[in-house]
């Protein structure tokens, strides 16, 4: 990883996932720290590819991480989205 919150694309990282299909579900929220949501998104997305990577994945489990990552990011986000608009 290596990156502080200051330094991820917090937008850039929002809109990568909008483009694969989980903006739907996060298309409306609005995040109160969007560089903190954006780190902790970066940090779950490589420490599960970290993972498959070394746990001696099959290459049928490493092809299908992309689509588990976007289900991972879009929940998380959607999740991240509502709690800001339930506190507001």
């Amino acid at each position: 990883m290596g990156k502080g919150a200051e330094e991820v694309d917090a937008e850039g990282v929002l809109d990568g996932v909008e483009g694969g299909g989980g903006g739907r579900a996060v298309a409306d929220a609005s995040f109160e720290e969007i560089a903190g949501t954006a780190e902790m998104l970066y940090a779950a997305m490589a420490g599960a590819t970290r993972a498959v990577l070394e746990g001696g994945a099959t290459p049928k489990m490493v092809r299908s991480l992309r689509e588990q990552l976007t289900v991972l990011c879009a929940a998380y986000l959607a999740a991240a989205g509502s709690r800001v608009m339930a506190l507001g």
